[in-house]
């Protein structure tokens, strides 16, 4: 690990994408199920879900883009609420609006949504 990114408290610059979130998920991303939400030059979003998608993991990577926000339909269920960072939002509300994310050019960005 890089002295700066241990200094700080960050994951190795060096280390693959993601590691962190699936170290923490390991059984979770073993059997979960993966959709591809959107991929085009500019960005990938992959959502991996368990069965019931009570637990969702949304793994943006950006790429080359011009734009500072992206907005995320995850696939969830429309009568249940759910967890996604600090907000509680109903699963309609998800795939009607979705969720707005800042990004910014060659990173990758990890959005949580549990059922509650």
């Amino acid at each position: 690990q890089s002295w700066w990114a241990r200094k700080q408290g960050k994951e190795d610059p060096n280390s693959k994408i993601g590691s962190k979130i699936y170290k923490k998920n390991e059984e979770f991303f073993k059997n979960a199920e993966m959709r591809i939400l959107h991929d085009n030059a500019s960005f990938t979003v992959l959502q991996y879900s368990d069965k019931k998608l009570e637990k969702n993991i949304i793994h943006i990577f950006a790429k080359s883009i011009f734009q500072h926000k992206l907005t995320v339909y995850p696939y969830v269920l429309e009568n249940e609420n759910y967890r996604c960072g600090e907000k509680v939002l109903s699963g309609a509300e998800l795939r009607k609006n979705g969720i707005e994310t800042e990004v910014r050019e060659n990173r990758s960005y990890t959005i949580e949504c549990k059922k509650i």
